[in-house]
This record gives C-alpha cells, structure tokens and sequence, in this order.
C-alpha cells in the first residue's frame, strides 16, 4: 500500500481518497468476509479487518506524506531553520511567512582547566577544577617529590 503525490492511496487498483472511502471499503470487505465464512469449517474461516487498526494506520500515513508534502512545497531542505541544530519542526504553517522570529541558542563556552597550558584539556568541569590526566600528572609529580624526601 502506498501514498502517491495527490494524496490518494493506491491499493490493487482501489483508491481511497479519504477516511470515509476507507470505512466504506472495509465495511464492504468485512461483510464480504463474514458472508464466505457462513459456509466455511470454524479451522477455515477468514478473520475480518481491524477498522481502528487500518483507520490508526491511514491517519499516520496521511500524516507523514501531509508533512513530506508542506516541506517540499516550501523549500525546507534549503531552509537556515531547518538544519542542524534543528530550529524548526513546524509542519502545517511556514513560520518565515507569518514573521515568526528564531531565537539563535548561546553558545556557552566550556570553562577550561586552571592547568591546561594549551587550551585543549577535555577534562575540565563547569567550576574549573581538573579531574583528567593533567590531575594524574600532578598526582605523580606529588608522589615523586614524597620518594625524594624520604630518600
């Protein structure tokens, strides 16, 4: 089963343009099940259709290609909201055309380790204080400078 372009769901050469042609056509379906199963052993007989299930189904699908469809008809993928980091999701209303101002995100700088001579430590945390290998190696310069006074 798929979606074409002008929205209507093609399945073996039926066509359903809305949720009212789907209830219809699974209302025949199901009486037309129901019907052969009079004749048919309890072993044989056909499980009619889930209306909900179809009905959830429909509404998903119908979803997306609405969705798929408003962002081809205005150019999202080229959209500056569109990408990464994603500011946009809207789905039904372009927020450009109705003036819909974007906020741009601060971008906070990662606080570095007192340390860190280079600028390049990974390991500091927002209050500054190290918990990384430049801590190791002062660690190792405390326990070298204990082994030379005792000795």
């Amino acid at each position: 089963m798929g979606l074409q372009k002008n929205g209507i769901i093609n399945f073996q050469e039926i066509n359903v343009k809305s949720e009212q042609e789907l209830i219809t056509l699974v209302k025949q379906i199901n009486s037309e099940i129901e019907f052969a199963n009079i004749t048919r052993s309890v072993t044989e007989k056909e499980k009619t259709l889930n209306l909900d299930y179809l009905l959830k189904r429909y509404r998903l699908i119908k979803k997306r290609e609405d969705t798929k469809n408003f962002r081809e008809r205005h150019d999202c993928e080229y959209c500056l909201y569109y990408e990464r980091p994603r500011k946009c999701f809207e789905k039904t209303r372009c927020p450009l055309e109705s003036g819909k101002e974007f906020e741009e995100k601060e971008i906070v700088e990662k606080i570095k380790c007192p340390k860190d001579k280079e600028g390049n430590c990974p390991y500091g945390n927002e209050v500054g204080t190290c918990f990384g290998f430049c801590m190791q190696k002062i660690v190792n310069e405390f326990k070298e400078e204990r082994r030379s006074g005792k000795q």
